[in-house]
């Protein structure tokens, strides 16, 4: 035996005899079924049945009538209807053999006999001990055979339907031994393991003979256990087990999908994002992880309006079919499984242009790729699964991936994490009009994040546990608390050991990021110094994305004043430069001017005819200043008349020890 099959049953027996219904309990029913005492029934019954236990959005009916051919005026339970409640029918996995209790079910039959044995999941104490046995699977407009050969013997056969389709399940005249008294049940549909609460129908002689028939049971979509036994659970025999569609949906159901579906992913994935900023948003309510949104984004509740979406669509995905609770029940734990590794803050950010002003994250030289001459193997595998990250899934080679940015143009740049002390890499290209790409480990091909349309997307590189804000060193579970000021005694976890030679680089021999260095003073020469890349930081007020939009007084020698805390860094500066957004009406009338933390005070820009992206490194800085404290930024607008905002500035400052 491949599998075995545990089974429980608790009876709980409704008749609908035209007015009457009795409802009983026992192992043994025998009177007040709807019929006479010792005579027929009076009326005929339908079986009603619910279908399973209430899933995620509720629970799904079954109906099934039986017709007995041999007796057309016995309106039993089996023959005419019953709803027989059940605990879970589950399904062993691990192929053991499990206790069956034998317990009585009233059958209407031609000689009026009782006591039908029925599964019921034992502790192994009772007479009756044994198994069912997985047959494997009965198809619809399919026939299967087996043969009883011991006592208390018990079939199982899995029949999966489409939602509505309505079947006839009977063990067949020709095939069957003359003798043999057959049973049936179904169970399902199947939830995880388990085939639900109820049993949805049963029949003991509706057949020709002493053999089983259900007709007309309409089923909500999904898997069922259909259990054939006998009557007193000694039959000897062969039998043949038919299952017809009577009407509805009789296409077989298709395979269930391996794994998460990819559009059903991005649901998921933009649940969570809304989850998280809902709560973040709200101040009376606790923040929601990324874990957490993810478990509350793939429950049956968050499910339902995105199957509801995808399947009521012109042409629905294929998992349709099976219905909304085998959906549920199968592609919730999938996607929670594959989308477990992207439940992190991401250490990106939220969009590519995060980038510019990251606290985490510090950037080097953004090299502008037009072919693949002078990229390494690795780089050049880099670039097709960066290209296979958007649309173009196609891509065979690195020269086809070229051919598929915008003017065959991708952006590479390598980055540094200061709270994982670890180097990736960004391929970014246009495509259209969005901008799309992958991030990768700077030393490995396997993405750990992917650009679409600018926003990042299934990142699995989450924020480490170095870089932290501290005060002291006995804020750090790693490293130690440096780059604190006189303006602030906060300063930022940080390992000072483990980083590479400190050489000199250049533009053109820059430093291996691998080691944790990158090139420093390269914005007052031609040649700098390998550093430890945790000494460049950035530190922004506003972003592109969202603005600052404060306003520049007009006319006035004052002007605006905005100012930044820098701390985490070494002690004095080597880089300093700046990015600016402002939109004004004639950006030619503002001076605006940068002050370290010394007091120094240097022009950042005067007549000039566009700052609504600038960049900057200003001169005047001596190199020998404090970095760690206070930087302020003055727009002054002397000239009245025109008038603008200041949207964001940002500053990257590299630094050293004196």
């Amino acid at each position: 035996m491949e599998h075995a099959w545990r089974v429980s049953w608790g009876l709980d027996l409704h008749v609908q005899p035209a007015a009457k219904s009795i409802r009983g309990s026992a192992a043994h029913v025998r009177d007040g079924l709807g019929r006479a005492p010792g005579g027929r029934s009076g009326g005929v019954a339908t079986l009603v049945a619910t279908a399973g236990r209430a899933g995620p959005r509720g629970s799904r009916r079954s109906h099934a009538s039986s017709e007995s051919p041999r007796d057309p005026a016995c309106g039993s339970v089996t023959d005419r209807g019953a709803e027989v409640a059940q605990r879970p029918v589950e399904l062993d996995m691990r192929a053991s053999i499990t206790a069956l209790a034998a317990v009585s079910l009233f059958a209407c039959s031609a000689d009026d006999r009782s006591d039908a044995v029925i599964p019921e999941l034992g502790d192994g104490k009772g007479d009756a001990i044994d198994h069912v046995e997985d047959l494997g699977t009965l198809e619809l407009e399919a026939a299967r055979t087996g043969r009883f050969t011991e006592d208390l013997e018990f079939h199982g056969y899995h029949l999966s339907v489409r939602e509505g389709a309505r079947v006839r399940i009977e063990i067949t005249r020709q095939g069957t031994a003359k003798a043999l008294d057959t049973t049936l049940f179904v169970f399902g549909p199947r939830q995880g393991e388990a085939f639900g609460d109820t049993a949805i129908a049963f029949d003991d002689d509706a057949g020709w003979g002493r053999q089983s028939r259900i007709t007309g049971l309409t089923l909500a979509a999904g898997e069922y256990l259909v259990v054939v036994g006998t009557h007193d659970a000694r039959g000897r025999g062969a039998y043949r087990l038919s299952s017809t569609c009577e009407n509805g949906d009789c296409a077989p159901l298709p395979p269930a999908p391996a794994g998460c579906d990819e559009t059903v992913a991005n649901n998921i994935l933009a649940c969570m994002n809304a989850q998280v900023a809902d709560s973040a948003a709200d101040p009376e309510s606790p923040d929601l992880t990324p874990a957490e949104a993810l478990a509350i984004c793939t429950d049956g509740e968050a499910l339902g309006p995105v199957f509801d979406r995808l399947c009521e669509a012109p042409m629905p995905a294929a998992f349709c079919a099976a219905g909304f609770e085998a959906f549920a029940q199968e592609m919730g734990p999938a996607c929670f499984d594959e989308l477990s590794p992207f439940a992190v803050q991401c250490v990106f950010g939220d969009q590519y242009h995060d980038l510019r002003s990251s606290h985490d994250v510090v950037s080097g030289p953004r090299v502008r790729l037009q072919s693949p001459a002078g990229l390494s193997e690795l780089q050049r595998a880099q670039v097709v699964e960066a290209v296979r990250s958007s649309a173009h899934t196609d891509v065979t080679d690195v020269d086809d991936a070229f051919s598929r940015a915008d003017e065959g143009e991708i952006n590479r740049t390598e980055l540094w994490d200061r709270t994982s002390a670890r180097a990736y890499v960004v391929y970014e290209f246009g495509a259209g009009d969005t901008s799309v790409g992958a991030y990768f480990p700077l030393d490995a091909a396997e993405r750990v994040a992917v650009i679409s349309d600018g926003e990042i997307e299934r990142c699995s590189a989450g924020v480490g546990s170095q870089g932290q804000d501290c005060s002291s060193n006995a804020d750090c579970a790693e490293g130690t608390c440096v780059g604190s000021s006189e303006a602030s005694n906060v300063g930022r976890c940080t390992l000072l050991a483990g980083f590479g030679e400190q050489t000199e680089c250049s533009a053109s021999a820059p430093c291996d990021l691998g080691q944790g260095l990158m090139c420093a003073g390269l914005t007052r020469g031609d040649e700098g110094l390998c550093l430890p890349a945790w000494m460049v930081g950035n530190f922004a007020d506003g972003s592109f994305e969202t603005s600052l939009d404060v306003a520049i007084p007009d006319g006035d020698a004052q002007g605006l004043s905005r100012s930044l805390l820098v701390y985490g860094l070494a002690t004095v500066d080597m880089d300093v430069e700046i990015d600016l957004q402002i939109d004004h009406a004639n950006p030619q009338d503002l001076r605006v001017t940068l002050t370290n933390p010394a007091g120094n005070e240097v022009l950042v820009a005067q007549d000039q005819a566009d700052l609504f992206r600038f960049h900057a490194a200003p001169v005047g800085f001596s190199g020998d200043e404090s970095v760690n404290g206070e930087w302020t930024l003055r727009v002054v607008d002397a000239v009245a008349g025109n008038t603008g905002v200041l949207g964001s500035w940002t500053l990257r400052i590299g630094s050293r020890f004196d």
